[in-house]
């Protein structure tokens, strides 16, 4: 199965972008909450209360873009292995900050539980962010949310299980709501909307251009250069990995051990054909539980 998410590779930029930047937010309340219907992952609907509608271009006045205010928020929950609520945020400032809102205690605040739009502006608050976009992109992106509305229509496609949900959310300031841009993983919710699709059109762009080289695969579909991904079952020994991958001559340069996640880099250029073999070998191993190519994108086909 072909995993082409575009999170990953924002997850990446964000990441080596954080990686300088020691306070992370990190709020008191450590205590996982039980998993519930609002805080559970949930791929046919949208879930807690932070999805409501705004109203056009009334939100938006572009001589009074709000300094150090949430501007797009990308989301990972999943509760298929354990429970996961995590992520990171952009405010108006184009700074980046990272937050884990269940090893957090899903917004516990001071011993008291607030909404997820209230933890996320008390991560703002109390944690320093990196500086990562400009001027420019807040001011793109804060016109193009303001078209976005709770109606908003999205088409469907159920792409595989158990994987969760990775989402980018608009937030709107004068309702403190955030508005769903786009939403990937089990279930893939692709925007109707066209200002939404260019909100993650610029996020990728930004990217592009940032942080990555890229190839095309049989399909047309674009991935990151000498690149894959490897996802292990729960409870495998990351030495395992490091002895197998350095077998290949490659490099782990990211791993994420809440999610068994591990993102390659080959040393040497390495051709498509080459790269589908190592998914190909990693796969044939018990202990994996998927492999492939690092796609940038779902929909981005070349020139």
């Amino acid at each position: 199965m072909k995993r082409k998410l575009w999170v990953p590779i924002i997850l990446m930029l964000a990441c080596e972008m954080l990686s300088a930047c020691q306070d992370t937010g990190k709020v008191t309340g450590s205590e996982r909450m039980p998993e519930n219907e609002e805080t559970r992952t949930v791929v046919e609907q949208k879930v807690d209360e932070t999805v409501v509608t705004t109203t056009g271009q009334e939100a938006c006045d572009d001589a009074v873009i709000p300094e150090h205010e949430i501007l797009l928020v990308y989301r990972y929950s999943n509760s298929a292995w354990g429970i996961y609520n995590n992520g990171y945020v952009i405010d108006t400032d184009g700074c980046v900050y990272q937050y884990d809102y269940a090893k957090d205690g899903f917004g516990t605040v001071a011993g008291e539980n607030v909404s997820f739009t209230d933890y996320l502006e008390y991560i703002l608050e109390n944690s320093k962010g990196t500086p990562v976009f400009d001027r420019e992109f807040v001011k793109q992106i804060f016109e193009l949310g303001a078209n976005l509305s709770a109606d908003d229509q999205f088409d469907q496609t159920h792409e595989m299980c158990d994987y969760g949900q990775e989402t980018l959310y608009f937030y709107q300031p004068q309702t403190k709501e955030l508005l769903w841009c786009e939403s990937r993983g089990d279930v893939h919710y692709k925007p109707q909307n066209e200002s939404a699709a260019k909100i993650v059109e610029l996020l990728q762009k930004i990217i592009m251009d940032t942080a990555v080289e890229v190839q095309y695969d049989e399909d047309g579909l674009m991935f990151v250069k000498n690149q894959l991904l490897v996802y292990t079952y729960p409870g495998t020994d990351e030495e395992i990995m490091e002895k197998l991958v350095g077998e290949i001559e490659a490099d782990i340069i990211e791993y994420i051990p809440d999610l068994n996640y591990y993102q390659l880099e080959f040393r040497k250029d390495t051709p498509y054909d080459e790269l589908m073999k190592y998914v190909d070998f990693f796969l044939a191993h018990p202990f994996v539980m998927d492999a492939d190519l690092n796609y940038y994108s779902l929909e981005t086909q070349p020139d």
